[in-house]
């Protein structure tokens, strides 16, 4: 089953202007996994954007979204495959050539749909539920790119990478996330647990236990980064390489939320190109230790 080239620059074209940091990394893959991702990326982005950057009828234009893609996975045939969107087309392709469960792309299409309803989690085991779908499948779907049949070891370590710099997204993109969508992607019983309040996060508000509740945030994310680092030694070198850069650029947002004191409605994190050949050392001399820091 051939991909056109086509369908392959477009895809590479979404990923290069909406994931620049995940672009950055791709390209150290060889070209074959390098394209899969490209394609990847594309099937994940273009829902998300529906979600978060369309100003009418979300809902409806999300629905059309995965009409199209059930057909395919229904009913594949020439003439379906010639007439659907450039991105669901490849993808429908790279699930058949890597023998990719359709279950992933469902469960991560059930998170976009869950973005539009729901904007707050009452603990992490809820919020949990909800990364598996949006950020866990990425990282296993793309396991299945480089190591076929993987174990369900790999699989759950892929997972925890996943959720790890999903983590990571979520602590850099506070203040985005409440002004922009009304939502908080932190666990409401974490929130109370260290006397912290919705319209405290509302209003940018660093209330007197803020930096040991970061503190915590970060710790989980950190432990999730270290089981996510052990799978990866079960992948093939250039891959192995790839994807640990594209967690320790992740991991640096993290070292600069904690260099600026947790400072997450005042600052703006950024990988600029200098950060980014730092990280690039760093994986090299296998420095990936995640950042730790002090507790107040």
């Amino acid at each position: 089953m051939n991909i056109s080239n086509k369908d392959i620059l477009h895809c590479r074209d979404i990923m290069a202007a909406c994931g620049p940091t995940y672009f950055w990394a791709t390209n150290l893959l060889p070209k074959r996994i390098r394209e899969a991702t490209y394609i990847l990326y594309a099937f994940y982005r273009v829902p998300d954007d529906i979600v978060d950057l369309e100003k009418t009828d979300k809902d409806k234009k999300l629905q059309a979204w995965i009409g199209e893609w059930e057909l395919l996975l229904k009913s594949p045939t020439k003439h379906n495959l010639k007439k659907s969107n450039s991105v669901l087309r490849a993808n429908y392709q790279i699930h058949d050539i890597y023998n990719i469960p359709h279950k992933y792309s469902r469960s991560f299409l059930n998170a976009m749909l869950q973005d539009l309803t729901k904007s707050r989690y009452e603990d992490y085991k809820e919020l949990e539920d909800y990364m598996f779908g949006s950020a866990a499948v990425p990282g296993i779907m793309m396991t299945y790119l480089v190591k076929p049949n993987p174990d369900k070891i790999t699989l759950d370590q892929a997972k925890d990478l996943g959720l790890a710099m999903q983590l990571t997204n979520f602590f850099r993109d506070i203040k985005e996330d409440i002004e922009d969508r009304d939502r908080v992607y932190l666990p409401q019983s974490d929130l109370i647990k260290f006397s912290i309040t919705d319209k405290d996060i509302q209003n940018h508000v660093y209330p007197k236990n803020w930096n040991e509740f970061m503190c915590f945030q970060l710790e989980r994310a950190n432990q999730l980064y270290l089981s996510g680092f052990k799978g990866l030694k079960k992948l093939p070198f250039h891959t192995r390489f790839c994807i640990k850069l594209s967690a320790v650029m992740y991991m640096d947002y993290q070292r600069q939320i904690i260099k600026f004191d947790f400072k997450v409605y005042d600052s703006t994190y950024r990988l600029t190109t200098a950060r980014k050949i730092w990280c690039l050392l760093k994986t090299i001399l296998n420095l990936t230790t995640p950042p730790k820091c002090q507790k107040q």
